[in-house]
């Protein structure tokens, strides 16, 4: 039986503005806003909660080469887990750029059920979709996987505290850090030590999620804090770090 199309989720036209800086800096950033935030309401302790991405790509790494060569619309197969609130599930999700807006769609699905249909990381074909098929996500990525010989390549993995401004809970800042990388458990089933970081472990990458523009209080304040804006895809940081020793960026 196919689980409720609730698990189905779409966002559309959302931007983002990332900055790489000290993560005692990022943290003076967000407390300097004070009650213009709210911290995430599904933060763990501390409130910070653990994030683990596995993303796919072919053997060439086309989606890492679609990224540096600044193609204007790419798509991103990852499957995402949370891992303070792990419950067996996790979520299939497929990032697009177009310029500068993404979008993403994603469905949530038991993390059994998720490693049985896309390809294991040798490549070799999983049991067959069935009603799964029904599920536009699960639908786009094995086509994806299809077009592009996509498999799962790399594991990304950090700890994130999240806040949302008050007056526009569409307006989302983030601070990632311990970002970390391996080659190795991508479906979770191993042991995942072994990771290496790809940026220093006090640095933070912060970033402005927004689905229309920024308000003038947080431009005079990133302004203010003089943050230089940078495009990272953790993705890529991660890649160049353990396939390309780091000679690509």
């Amino acid at each position: 039986m196919s689980e409720p199309a609730s698990r189905y989720q779409r966002s559309f036209n959302r931007f983002e503005l990332k900055y790489v800086i000290p993560h005692e800096e990022a943290l003076a950033f967000v407390r300097g806003l004070g009650e213009l935030l709210e911290p995430d309401p599904n933060a763990g302790p501390g409130g910070i909660y653990r994030i683990s991405s596995t993303y796919f790509d072919s053997d060439s790494w086309t989606c890492f080469w679609e990224k540096i060569d600044g193609l204007k619309v790419r798509r991103k197969l990852r499957v995402r887990r949370y891992e303070d609130v792990d419950d067996g599930h996790g979520l299939v999700e497929i990032k697009q750029r177009i310029d500068r807006t993404v979008q993403k769609r994603r469905t949530r699905l038991p993390l059994e059920t998720i490693f049985s249909v896309l390809p294991s990381p040798s490549g070799e074909a999983r049991s067959d979709p069935g009603e799964l098929l029904d599920d536009p996500v699960v639908a786009e990525a094995l086509w994806l996987v299809a077009a592009h010989d996509l498999r799962p390549k790399i594991n990304i993995r950090y700890q994130r505290r999240a806040y949302h401004a008050v007056h526009d809970p569409g307006l989302r800042i983030t601070i990632d850090t311990r970002l970390t990388c391996r080659l190795h458990d991508l479906d979770w089933t191993g042991d995942p030590d072994g990771e290496v970081y790809f940026l220093p472990a006090d640095i933070s990458v912060l970033e402005i999620k927004f689905n229309h523009s920024v308000p003038l209080w947080l431009t005079t304040w990133v302004a203010h804090f003089e943050c230089e804006l940078r495009r990272l895809s953790k993705y890529c940081a991660g890649v160049n770090t353990l396939v390309f020793g780091g000679s690509i960026l």
